[in-house]
């Protein structure tokens, strides 16, 4: 069976003005996860989400990997829902970021505060009571992330069916957001619970899926030990 890695990104700069731009410790993470691969060898097919953050922990894990990047394949269906219009349509005053910035620096600890309200914006786009206030619905985007996996198992299962020895190691970097749906696909979950993993997924945990012409299983979800073994104050989940 091929093996597909869905590396979530590393940590990006949340509550910033530009979210999509990775920390410090978020190229760290990818740095120190790309150095846990060596063992494991290069991968032999990327794919990667349009997004900057992707592209930058992919860049790092590389670096990490000590390795030259195989031919990555850009695939927007592994980029995240936009956080920015769900938060917007939960509370129309912070489409001014000054405005929302304002309103967290009025707790004693805002990027806590910050992470309730966009925990309950996100409930309530996928609520499916108000699919029409939004850039992309929760069903839509649902149908992207599921289609996106599609796209790589028939890419990857003609690959295989005309080279036969090759051996498939799939990296794909993406985000929390499309790891949550594919997985809640392939494992049958409701709503709720793949929102209960969604908010256990860390930066640059990966998640292995295993998959031929017949079946898609997965073999670990969530994995971050490569943090935890090199610096437990590297684990993050935004």
């Amino acid at each position: 069976m091929a093996s597909l890695y869905l590396i979530r990104h590393g940590q990006a700069s949340f509550g910033q003005a530009d979210y999509d731009l990775l920390s410090e410790k978020g190229q760290k993470q990818a740095h120190v996860l790309g150095q846990s691969w060596r063992a494991q060898g290069q991968p032999s097919y990327c794919y990667c989400g349009s997004l900057l953050r992707h592209e930058q922990t992919k860049h790092h894990f590389f670096l990490g990997l000590e390795q030259a990047q195989p031919a990555t394949v850009s695939h927007s269906g592994f980029n995240e829902f936009d956080h920015q219009d769900i938060l917007i349509k939960y509370q129309p005053k912070w489409r001014a970021y000054d405005e929302m910035q304002t309103h967290f620096r009025r707790f004693p600890d805002p990027k806590k505060a910050l992470a309730i309200a966009f925990d309950s914006a996100v409930i309530r786009w996928m609520s499916g009571e108000h699919d029409e206030d939004y850039k992309e619905s929760w069903p839509v985007f649902k149908v992207r992330c599921i289609q996106a996996l599609q796209d790589v198992i028939k890419q990857q299962t003609t690959i295989k069916q005309d080279n036969p020895e090759i051996h498939q190691d799939i990296v794909v970097f993406t985000s929390g957001g499309p790891i949550t749906v594919m997985l809640s696909h392939v494992l049958g979950l409701d709503r709720q619970q793949g929102l209960a993993l969604n908010q256990q997924l860390r930066n640059t945990s990966v998640t292995k899926l295993l998959f031929d012409k017949h079946r898609v299983s997965v073999d670990f979800y969530n994995n971050y030990s490569h943090l935890s073994q090199h610096n437990a104050e590297l684990i993050s989940f935004r």
